[in-house]
């Protein structure tokens, strides 16, 4: 009898032991897929989200300029991404600063991130880092603002089009640098793309 009760006590420790490493590797399982996602390995993959293409004009993009767009994100994630359409002519490689916000004054409130502007007629990618990707909910308006580097007066050419984008508008200073945007919407819009993390 005693025999019998031993073996069956040694049954359920192994048992409760056993339990315990599977609700262990359960937990670390849980935790290693959080931290892939999230981590600086993160955002393996990306699905484009708003693209506004249509636009044909081309305008000169100066130092002496500040440019922005606003839009209305289609879903809800971390932006990976904001693309671009340059078009060749005028100033060769340039330094585009971008700054992604809530508000059209994008003095302190603001994700910021640089990118080259190539030489040749094509979109270019400015990529947020990993830790400073902007959180974005879907329906909600957010804006983009960019200035680029110093040009000896000589511009790059950014392409554009006359209200080409419903869910958002263009907007335009010339002679400030402040990042302001605030009353200085246009009826056109740039041509953009958001990418996000899947």
């Amino acid at each position: 009898m005693w025999n019998a009760l031993i073996r069956i006590l040694q049954a359920v420790a192994i048992l409760a032991v056993v339990s315990s490493f599977a609700h262990a590797d359960g937990q670390q399982f849980v935790h290693f897929k959080k931290k892939a996602a999230g981590g600086a390995g993160g955002c393996t993959s990306q699905t484009y989200d708003v693209q506004n293409t249509g636009g044909t004009t081309q305008s000169n993009f100066y130092s002496t300029e500040q440019w922005g767009q606003s839009f209305t994100a289609g879903v809800t994630g971390s932006l990976y991404s904001v693309s671009f359409h340059r078009y060749t002519g005028g100033a060769g490689e340039r330094t585009l600063t971008v700054r992604v916000g809530t508000s059209a004054d994008l003095t302190s409130s603001y994700s910021q991130t640089t990118c080259t502007v190539p030489e040749t007629t094509q979109y270019f990618e400015c990529v947020y880092a990993s830790g400073n990707r902007p959180s974005l909910t879907a329906s909600t308006v957010y804006y983009i603002g960019m200035q680029t580097s110093a040009d000896g007066g000589v511009p790059w050419a950014i392409v554009e089009g006359n209200a080409t984008y419903a869910n958002g508008q263009e907007y335009y200073e010339v002679g400030s640098s402040d990042w302001d945007f605030t009353g200085s919407g246009q009826v056109w819009d740039i041509n953009f793309k958001t990418r996000m993390c899947d």
